[in-house]
């Protein structure tokens, strides 16, 4: 485990063969996760536990059960979304929305320089996940934040929808939730039909003319956009582990291109 001032960054190994497991929390079912390439700030979060570990864990859930990371931690769904956006106290330990959207975004709000980015999508990012998170804490306090989860899907297509910018099939995993502290089932279009209405061109009134805050209430409230499709997207808090043990084979190859935080 190392750190910095802004945030945590989650190192520690685990032996699988020690590690106390509560099967009254697992989640019945196959889930898939996404382990984005394009993400080259975050894309060793998911690999380094997979590869050291054979699980991928929530902040929050480390936290619970290693008191030497929760005393370096404060959970992100916990700090004012001003400081969310621009502040400078200590994030805690973050997964990749967060580390892209917010730890970055709030750099560059603050004046920082020589970051290799995409300054315009991560501000814009950000803000839509601000978005979010204040709708969350509005409508549904107890949910998991997007900030702070683990991203899962019940069917390729679904994370193919959430990874609508990027996706390439050979970084799909097949997984199994294995510990659960919490866990939100949402509408993953909702997510998408705000994003839209942002996108879209300030002369399209069908786009602007919509209630955009419906569309995040709707999202907390796992309301579904679409009854005859399948669009649920799984924010997860607690810890999900590979359901095909070959598939280590796949995550150790895709550690070598892997840049390791300091």
């Amino acid at each position: 485990m190392s750190s910095n001032d802004d945030l945590v960054f989650i190192q520690r190994k685990i032996d699988p063969e020690s590690f106390l497991i509560d099967s009254s929390k697992d989640v019945p079912g196959s889930f898939y996760l996404y382990i984005n390439p394009e993400n080259r700030n975050w894309f060793w979060y998911p690999i380094l536990q997979f590869s050291e570990n054979y699980f991928l864990q929530s902040p929050d859930y480390v936290a619970s059960w290693d008191s030497n990371f929760a005393d370096k931690h404060t959970s992100i769904r916990c700090i004012e979304i001003e400081e969310l956006r621009i502040g400078t106290k200590g994030l805690g330990g973050l997964t990749p929305t967060a580390g892209d959207y917010i730890f970055l975004a709030r750099k560059l709000r603050r004046g920082a320089k020589g970051l290799r980015v995409d300054k315009d999508k991560i501000l814009f990012r950000s803000e839509i996940e601000l978005k979010f998170e204040k709708g969350r804490r509005k409508y549904v306090p107890d949910a998991v934040s997007r900030l702070n989860c683990i991203y899962l899907a019940d069917n390729e297509t679904t994370l193919r929808k959430m990874f609508f910018e990027h996706f390439r099939t050979d970084y799909v995993f097949k997984v199994k939730i294995r510990q659960r502290m919490n866990c939100s089932k949402v509408d993953v279009d909702w997510y998408h039909r705000y994003w839209d209405t942002h996108s879209a061109s300030s002369d399209d009134e069908d786009y602007w003319g919509i209630d955009k805050e419906e569309y995040i209430k709707k999202y907390w409230l796992s309301c579904p956009c679409d009854e005859n499709a399948k669009n649920w997207e799984y924010l997860v808090d607690g810890l999900v582990g590979l359901e095909n043990p070959q598939d280590i084979k796949r995550i150790h190859w895709s550690s070598v291109k892997t840049t390791i935080p300091p």
